[in-house]
């Protein structure tokens, strides 16, 4: 096949393990390499389309906090009404505080984050092979389409109580199927990322992209406590126009033409027969996309269970990892509860969080990591094992005090404390990808992108069901979720403690240094 511009070339890789790309693997959603000689774009073209994603990034996260956060408010107070019959503006001693109002819209809450997962999963396989077909741009803004009108469908149903029940609005997954939602949007944009990237730039690239997200959580929630000082539907629509903004714009980033080395994809039929059958070329190499990711899952399966079991427990580690930090889905509606704020004080407390993530990330992390690796003398397996460690333990600490804190100060510090550990699994991943040949590269990212998204399947009905049992056995056990997310992340602490360097062992390039549990 001959080569194409980047635009057009294949966000999914044909099957294989050695082009299983490794851009967008966190996603789920492969990507092909960009190799530095086949790159023409010049430096300023490519710092204009990173910062381009950059600010949709920070635009899109600013514009849904601004509109979630109030909207997360005017549902506690519709179902407030529902129960007890008071007014939608009812102040006083907050009757909207009571175990019934915070079960109902926990289990919201809860079941809303995971039936928004549902068309990514579904959707991640065609919405790829539309990607190669047609190129990157209008994928992205579908993107931005599907989460704007899902937003809008939130506030619909929020205006109109009369009209719709509240759980209505779980249906605005529906519209998440145009653009494949947060799952996809991640792969465009990382492989966006990649077309304009350097194999040398490419890491730090991602890390910034990935940081974004953290940037605009810090940005977002103190203007969504000043807009919401103004009224929660000020904040509401402003949330919403600049979720518009974001979709325009979204289709009007530039094109990264540049040229990649050729990549072969199973061809049905020779191009001059494609010309005159073009829907059922469409068509089968759609299926081809299918049935190389069944294909590709059944490996890695086999892969992580069998051939590779230290990865395979490293893993698990990570899972429950991810599955004790994703109680940060109930955070706001603890604060709120435990410390009686508002949720635009509550959103506030949130960015501290951030703040503290990203100092982690951008400095503490960097600089821990060149005092062992030049002071001490450790190797970058040792140093990776050695941090994730700490961080582990850090981390359930962290979670644990958030759990049995009854003062801002101490939640505050129980947030700093589990920010230290925000490196663990970026930590993980990297002595798990020296662990591996480098042809298993890809089938390591993901078996982890497929456990990361199982968990956050799981984590919201999880963890707005401990809520409620919290609730129901008193304001003493508000917070029940963090500690089984704390004795969940203390197991994960064991798992990766137990893991040991041998002694004698170097780092060899073979990538097969002995570790054992």
């Amino acid at each position: 096949m001959a080569e194409i511009n980047n635009e057009y070339t294949p966000l999914i890789s044909p099957p294989g393990p050695s082009n299983i790309a490794q851009s967008g693997s966190d996603n789920g959603v492969g990507g092909t390499s960009l190799s530095s000689s086949n790159n023409p774009l010049s430096s300023v073209k490519r710092l204009y389309v990173m910062v381009f994603c950059l600010s949709l990034v920070i635009l899109q996260t600013t514009g849904l906090t601004l509109a979630d956060t109030p909207l997360t408010e005017i549902q506690e107070r519709i179902i407030c009404q529902q129960i007890h019959g008071l007014p939608l503006q009812a102040g006083g001693a907050n009757p909207c505080k009571d175990n019934d109002v915070q079960g109902e819209l926990s289990t919201i809450l809860g079941w809303k984050i995971t039936l928004s997962l549902i068309p990514s999963l579904l959707m991640a396989v065609p919405y790829g092979a539309g990607i190669d077909r047609f190129g990157r741009r209008p994928f992205l803004g579908l993107c931005f389409v599907g989460l704007s009108l899902s937003a809008g469908w939130d506030a619909v149903v929020c205006a109109f109580p009369s009209a719709f029940p509240l759980r209505f609005i779980w249906l605005d997954c529906l519209f998440l199927f145009i653009g494949g939602g947060t799952t996809v949007l991640s792969a465009v944009l990382y492989t966006i990322v990649s077309d304009i990237s350097t194999e040398s730039q490419r890491s730090t690239t991602f890390f910034y992209l990935g940081s974004a997200v953290m940037g605009g959580a810090l940005v977002a929630n103190p203007i969504t406590y000043l807009a919401m000082q103004k009224g929660l539907w000020f904040s509401v629509f402003t949330g919403l126009i600049c979720l518009a903004a974001t979709t325009l714009l979204a289709f009007c980033i530039p094109q990264t033409l540049c040229e990649r080395s050729s990549i072969a994809i199973p061809e049905p039929e020779a191009p001059s027969d494609r010309q005159h059958d073009q829907k059922g070329y469409t068509l089968r190499r759609l299926v081809c996309h299918i049935q190389a990711g069944l294909s590709q899952t059944s490996r890695t399966a086999q892969w992580m269970f069998l051939e590779q079991r230290l990865v395979g427990l490293l893993l698990f580690s990570i899972m429950l990892e991810v599955l004790g930090r994703d109680v940060v889905i109930v955070t706001m509606q603890y604060v709120t509860k435990r410390l009686e704020i508002s949720w635009a004080e509550a959103g506030l407390v949130d960015s501290v969080g951030s703040l503290f993530q990203l100092g982690v990330l951008l400095f503490l992390l960097p600089l821990v990591s060149q005092l062992l690796l030049l002071r001490l003398g450790l190797s970058a397996r040792s140093k990776d094992l050695r941090l994730a460690q700490v961080s582990a333990v850090l981390t359930a600490l962290g979670i644990t005090i958030v759990g049995l804190a009854s003062k801002l100060s101490l939640l505050i510090t129980g947030l700093a404390v589990a920010s230290l550990g925000t490196g663990y699994t970026f930590l993980l991943r990297g002595l798990m990808t020296s662990l591996v040949a480098g042809h298993d590269t890809g089938l390591l990212y993901t078996s982890i992108a497929i456990v990361e998204t199982a968990v956050v399947l799981l984590a919201g009905p999880l963890y707005s069901g401990l809520f409620r049992i919290g609730l129901s056995w008193g304001d003493d056990w508000v917070g029940f979720p963090f500690m089984v997310a704390g004795c969940i992340l203390i197991l994960a602490a064991a798992l990766v403690g137990a893991v040991r360097l041998s002694d004698t062992a170097e780092e060899p390039a073979s990538g097969t240094e002995d570790l054992s549990p």
